[in-house]
């Protein structure tokens, strides 16, 4: 069963060109991911926070597209959303 899961990452609040370039990366690795796949980004400002949101079907399956994409991610987390 896939689920939604985030993965939460920091981001300077002035490195857009740094984020968009970790967006590709993270829909590029989709791309080619039969188990997981990307829905969207959220950024908030304030905390120099990023989330990506995929759905996979365990957020093991979701850790592992970030290592193998090298995307710096903190942690993956179920979401409802």
């Amino acid at each position: 069963m896939r689920r939604e899961f985030l993965a939460e990452l920091f981001t300077e609040a002035d490195d857009h060109k740094g984020r968009a370039a970790l967006v590709q990366r993270a829909r590029e690795a989709a791309e080619q991911s039969t188990a997981v796949r990307f829905v969207r980004s959220i950024f908030v400002p304030e905390d120099e926070m990023c989330f990506f949101v995929f759905e996979a079907e365990s957020a093991d399956a979701v850790a592992l597209l970030a290592e193998q994409a090298a995307l710096p991610i903190d942690r993956v987390v179920r979401a409802e959303l």
